[in-house]
C-alpha cells in the first residue's frame, strides 16, 4: 500500500510539471496587415457648359472696330452656337463663317452652315474635339470680321482652359503635362482675368497670346502662380485691342492650357 501511495504521488507530481509547462508556451500572433496608401487622383475635366465667346471686329480698314459676336456652347459642350453683327443682324447668303485652327496659319479653315436665327445666325459646330483657333466671316475671299479680344468696355472675350495636350488639331509643338480640373480666361477691356483649379501647386505659369499662326507668334502679358491647393486667380494687363488669336499658359515643360472650346 506504501508503494502505491508513493506512486500515485509521484504521477501527480508529474502532471503539476507538465501543466505549468503548458501555461509557459507562447502563443503566435499574426503579423499586421500592410496597407498600401492610394494614389492621389488625378483632376476630371469640368462638364461644365464653357461658354466660348468672341468679339467681332471689323477686319476691313486700318483700325478694327467690335461689329459683332460669336457664342458657342453657351448651353452645352455640345458645338451649338451663333454668330451675329451689331444690333443683331444675321449674316447674308454671301457671308461664310469659317473656323480656323490654332497654329494652321488659315491653310485649314473650316467651314460652318449658318441659318437664320430670332437674333443672328445659328450654327452646329461639325466637328467632335477639342477646339483652338479663331471664327472669322470671309465674303468674296476677303475676311470682313474676326473673332478677337480686347478693347471694349465690357467682357470681349471669354473661353475654357482646355489642356494643350487635348486640341484636336495640335498646336504644333510639344506640350507639358500639367493637370487641371477646370479653367476659365474672361477679358474685359485690357485686363485677363485667368482662374485655374486642380493644378500644380505652388507653380507659376506664363500668360501670352498667340496670333493664328502658332508660339511663334506670341506676347507674353505676365505670370500667375497657383497656391498651395493648385488653384489660380489672377490677372494680367495690356490685352491689345482687336486681337485675334488665342491664350496660352506655359511653364518650364512649355505650353500647358490654352484657351478653347470643346464639342462632345
Amino acid at each position: 500500500m506504501l508503494r502505491q501511495a508513493a506512486l500515485l504521488a509521484l504521477l501527480g507530481l508529474a502532471g503539476v510539471w507538465a501543466g505549468c509547462g503548458s501555461s509557459n508556451s507562447v502563443s503566435s500572433t499574426p503579423p499586421p496587415t500592410r496597407t498600401t496608401p492610394s494614389p492621389t487622383p488625378t483632376p476630371n475635366p469640368s462638364t461644365a457648359p464653357e461658354a466660348f465667346f468672341a468679339t467681332l471686329f471689323n477686319s476691313v480698314g486700318a483700325v478694327r472696330t467690335p461689329a459683332g459676336q460669336v457664342t458657342v456652347d453657351a448651353a452645352a459642350n455640345h458645338g451649338a452656337g451663333n454668330v451675329q453683327l451689331t444690333n443683331g443682324v444675321a449674316l447674308t447668303t454671301t457671308q461664310v463663317l469659317q473656323f480656323c485652327p490654332f497654329a494652321g496659319a488659315f491653310g485649314d479653315c473650316i467651314t460652318i452652315p449658318v441659318t437664320p436665327a430670332p437674333a443672328g445666325s445659328n450654327f452646329q459646330f461639325p466637328s467632335t474635339g477639342s477646339f483652338a483657333g479663331i471664327f472669322h466671316v470671309i465674303e468674296g475671299g476677303q475676311e470682313t470680321f474676326v473673332g478677337a479680344m480686347g478693347g471694349t468696355a465690357g467682357v470681349s472675350f471669354r473661353a475654357a482652359l482646355l489642356p494643350a495636350s487635348s486640341i484636336t488639331f495640335g498646336i504644333g509643338q510639344i506640350v507639358g503635362a500639367a493637370p487641371i480640373s477646370s479653367g476659365s480666361v474672361s477679358i474685359t477691356g485690357q485686363t485677363m482675368q485667368v482662374i485655374i483649379d486642380g493644378t500644380t501647386p505652388n507653380q507659376t505659369f506664363g500668360v501670352s497670346i498667340c496670333s493664328i499662326l502658332g508660339t511663334i507668334n506670341c506676347q507674353t502679358l505676365g505670370s500667375v502662380t497657383s497656391n498651395a491647393t493648385g488653384s489660380v486667380s489672377g490677372n494680367v494687363t495690356s490685352v491689345p485691342s482687336g486681337f485675334a488669336g488665342v491664350v496660352l499658359i506655359s511653364d518650364s515643360a512649355g505650353p500647358e492650357f490654352i484657351s478653347g472650346f470643346r464639342v462632345q
